[in-house]
């Protein structure tokens, strides 16, 4: 787990989950927007994180490529949102933990409500 590092260091931070892995070039502003409104604890963060899983969600956002890196990605800065709220919280932890099984083990990420409309349905029903 890695101590919150800021923005300043997102383009690591988006190096080390990318990986060798070819997501989709929407992905990026999205993470990016989310792990921004994280740090400053912007009211725009459910907004954007609903962004963002809308595209995973999607016939064109949703590939393999795309929820492991968002799913490495959180994992990575697990200290950033640990002190969110529950609701946020539990949802950037389903996102950290399993929602890299949505697309070869689908069963696994539904059981765990991880699947990218699980995880979304789960955002547009939280209370800020």
């Amino acid at each position: 787990m890695r101590k919150c590092i800021g923005v300043a260091d997102f383009e690591s931070l988006w190096v080390e989950a990318l990986r060798y892995r070819r997501v989709s070039r929407n992905l990026r502003p999205l993470v990016e927007s989310v792990h921004r409104d994280l740090l400053a604890r912007s009211p725009s963060l459910k907004a954007n994180l609903e962004e963002l899983l809308a595209f995973l969600a999607s016939n064109y956002g949703r590939t393999d490529a795309n929820c492991c890196t968002v799913d490495r990605f959180f994992t990575n800065i697990e200290d950033d949102w640990r002190s969110l709220p529950p609701p946020l919280r539990d949802i950037f932890a389903a996102m950290s933990s399993t929602l890299h099984d949505a697309i070869y083990a689908p069963r696994v990420a539904a059981n765990f409500d991880s699947l990218p409309e699980q995880l979304l349905e789960r955002v547009r029903r939280s209370v800020e």
